[in-house]
């Protein structure tokens, strides 16, 4: 019985110590995917926009209030500065994590960043396809 409790305390304080010591790194993985995943809902959401608009990306965040259901996508969860937007009031470019980084551009200018995010640098472009900034392509997109 006490070779049992020794071995189950043992297990226990190993288990312990292993999830004491993967948690950050795990922690900034899923704020990175969660990341790249807001930066393509915003993306989809600028290219909608664009079909009522000649075809042009937003200009900024805010005209896109109708496409974006609440301002909280535009908040990197990596970005420990910053509380997130509850609504669009409370909205500011200066609490937001995400720039656009060429407003107005046309929808078929694909070479060119429209939206990137300035916690991570991940860089995001009218087709959909997000690039970490080495240059790896995080999202494949074709919007």
């Amino acid at each position: 019985m006490k070779r049992w409790l020794l071995i189950f305390g043992a297990l226990l304080v190993i288990g312990v110590a292993v999830f004491l010591t993967t948690p950050p790194a795990t922690k900034r993985r899923v704020e990175q995917v969660d990341c790249i995943s807001r930066m393509y809902g915003t993306l989809c959401a600028a290219k909608l926009w664009s079909e009522d608009n000649g075809g042009r990306l937003p200009p900024d965040f805010i005209s896109m209030t109708n496409e974006l259901s609440w301002p909280k996508i535009l908040f990197c969860p990596a970005d420990h500065l910053h509380q997130p937007m509850t609504n669009w009031a409370t909205f500011t470019a200066n609490n937001c994590s995400y720039e656009i980084v060429t407003p107005g551009i046309y929808k078929t200018n694909t070479n060119v960043v429209f939206l990137r995010c300035k916690i991570h640098g991940y860089v995001g472009y009218s087709d959909g396809r997000v690039l970490d900034d080495s240059g790896k392509v995080l999202v494949k997109g074709r919007l």
